[in-house]
């Protein structure tokens, strides 16, 4: 049960970081957005998402890294 809380907690800290990061990038285009045909809410938007999306796949990737280190890792043991 302690380390269900303690897992959340790490997500939600993840998570507010990951926000916090896309909230500078935000930040940082506003300067640059130029385009009338493009409100600048809906293109935060789109950087957000990209933000989110990017991390999570991130994730999953070194996930799944890692998930194939430790089989061949296993399999050379195995061998061994």
């Amino acid at each position: 049960m302690k380390e269900t809380k303690k897992k959340i907690k790490e997500d939600k800290d993840f998570d507010k970081c990951i926000e916090e990061f896309a909230d500078l990038i935000v930040e940082e285009a506003k300067e640059h957005h130029r385009s009338e045909l493009e409100p600048f809410e809906l293109y935060a938007a789109k950087i957000r998402s990209k933000v989110h999306a990017n991390v999570d796949e991130f994730r999953t990737r070194f996930a799944k890294g890692y998930h194939v280190l430790l089989e061949e890792l296993g399999k050379e043991i195995k061998e061994v």
